[in-house]
């Protein structure tokens, strides 16, 4: 019988009851921490559609010729016509480098590339809404929609005119410009939904709820393919020469 060492089962159970219960002390805390609310502040806003509209149309002065190319025309007391990219689209990109500007002097056709605005390596050509001579260029137009007055800080050129009369014709103005940018935020929503299931991205990226929540700045993280979609179906399919 002295082969046999005697052990106390109530002993070990003990033990093991102590593990156990450590174990949910520790897990306890864990788990509250992994379902807690995560505070996380976002680089980008989501908009819904209206808020958009109400946030572009808002800054459309009085005077001001939207293209469907998504530039701006203003006539000034001067004579001179003021052109430049509208909210809508820098609203969609996020600040951009504008490259390739023409310089005083030039002659420049209603549809010619005006220049291009320039995101990294990505790139959107955007042209001219009206024909005539540059008088003068802005060589620190505003990068951001953010600006208050985007049609007075982010203007391209100051261009003497050769018939503003017939370019006038060919672009929205006042009641006709909000009616087109509603239209432009929806197929906005549409492009974002088909584009990036197109390229094998996830739509919740740029809209969030049924209804169309939008992210602002949407272009900004999306890659250079897409850029080109936009610059096709929303630059160049509405050039009217």
């Amino acid at each position: 019988m002295n082969d046999f060492s005697r052990v106390d089962i109530f002993a070990t159970k003990g033990i093991e009851y102590l593990i156990v219960i450590g174990f949910l002390i520790l897990i306890i805390p864990f788990w509250k921490y992994l379902n807690s609310p995560v505070n996380v502040s976002p680089v980008f806003r989501f908009s819904s559609a209206k808020a958009v509209v109400n946030r572009i149309t808002s800054k459309i002065p009085q005077g001001i010729f939207l293209d469907p190319t998504h530039s701006w025309a203003f006539m000034q007391r001067s004579g001179l016509v003021r052109v430049g990219v509208d909210n809508f689209l820098l609203s969609t990109t996020g600040p951009v480098n504008y490259i390739d500007l023409h310089q005083p002097g030039e002659v420049i056709k209603r549809g010619d590339i005006m220049g291009r605005l320039m995101q990294g390596r990505k790139s959107l050509n955007v042209y001219s809404p009206v024909s005539g001579k540059i008088q003068k260029t802005n060589k620190h137009p505003d990068k951001s929609e953010q600006s208050s007055d985007i049609f007075d800080k982010s203007w391209l050129y100051a261009i003497e005119p050769e018939n503003w009369s017939r370019d006038m014709k060919n672009m929205l103005f006042a009641k006709k410009a909000e009616d087109w940018i509603k239209k432009e935020i929806d197929r906005l929503r549409d492009f974002l939904a088909f584009a990036t299931q197109k390229y094998g991205y996830n739509p919740g990226m740029v809209i969030l709820q049924e209804g169309g929540a939008i992210m602002d700045e949407a272009l900004r993280i999306m890659p250079e393919d897409i850029w080109a979609e936009f610059q096709a179906e929303f630059i160049n399919a509405n050039k009217m020469v």
